[in-house]
């Protein structure tokens, strides 16, 4: 299966367009095709909560599964299943993995104040990397096909996977063009959920504000992988032009 794979994406190109014609000649139809994707998400979830320290506020975490199945809701493909999970790690962060698997850090539900439409707007745009593509192309382009190559067409995954290899995947960084994407899918989405769109201008202004405070080094990660503020607010207007 490896070497099948291996030759797919030679052939096709390390795209999300090659990782998605690949799911769905092994898988058959689309949605065989996003319940692949989905194990293969569930897998690495697992790896990543079995070794990272996980949130045990029940209330917490609670108040971010309502969030994420309000915007989870307003989904057009109601096949995408997404589980939301609080990671007690000492940064500010958030991460989508392939299949609709979002980890936040506590850090950044503090940064937010655990105001519910900011949060909206960062599992939003988390969730748009999922439904876009972009999580499961970053899990290619980073040459984790051997994650990918344990994948059956039944669904069956091989686990064991290194901290080494979940930090490469964690930190590895989507392009400009794709978090812009994130974040307009991000905006349309608490809105249709009800969620007060102007919330994400808000939160995009203080982490630039916060960015200019040199004592925040826990931001830096977080800086690390997207595309400077005034680029993300232009971006953003889009939403808001008439």
């Amino acid at each position: 299966m490896g070497k099948l794979l291996d030759a797919l994406f030679r052939k096709a190109g390390r795209t999300y367009g090659a990782a998605r014609w690949v799911f769905k000649s092994l898988a058959g139809t689309e949605e065989e095709a996003i319940a692949a994707e989905y194990a293969l998400g569930a897998n690495l979830a697992r790896e990543i909560l079995a070794q990272m320290p996980v949130n045990d506020d029940p209330a917490r975490t609670e108040s971010i599964r309502n969030t994420g199945k309000r915007l989870s809701q307003r989904l057009r493909q109601k096949q995408r299943r997404f589980n939301f999970y609080i990671l007690n790690t000492p940064e500010i962060n958030a991460f989508a993995l392939p299949g609709g698997f979002i980890l936040i850090t506590g850090l950044l539900l503090d940064f937010c104040e655990m105001n519910e439409a900011e949060i909206a707007f960062v599992l939003g745009h988390e969730m748009g990397h999922v439904v876009k593509g972009h999580a499961l192309d970053r899990l290619v382009a980073n040459s984790l096909i051997g994650v990918v190559a344990n994948l059956s067409p039944g669904g069956g995954i091989v686990g064991g996977l290194t901290r080494k290899t979940l930090v490469k995947l964690l930190y590895s960084t989507y392009s400009q063009d794709q978090e812009l994407e994130a974040d307009l899918f991000g905006v349309r989405i608490m809105d249709a959920a009800g969620y007060d769109p102007k919330a994400a201008v808000s939160f995009m202004q203080r982490l630039k504000a916060r960015r200019q405070d040199s004592s925040a080094s826990k931001l830096e990660k977080y800086f690390s992988t997207h595309p400077e503020h005034a680029a993300r607010l232009e971006n953003l207007g889009q939403f808001f032009a008439p």
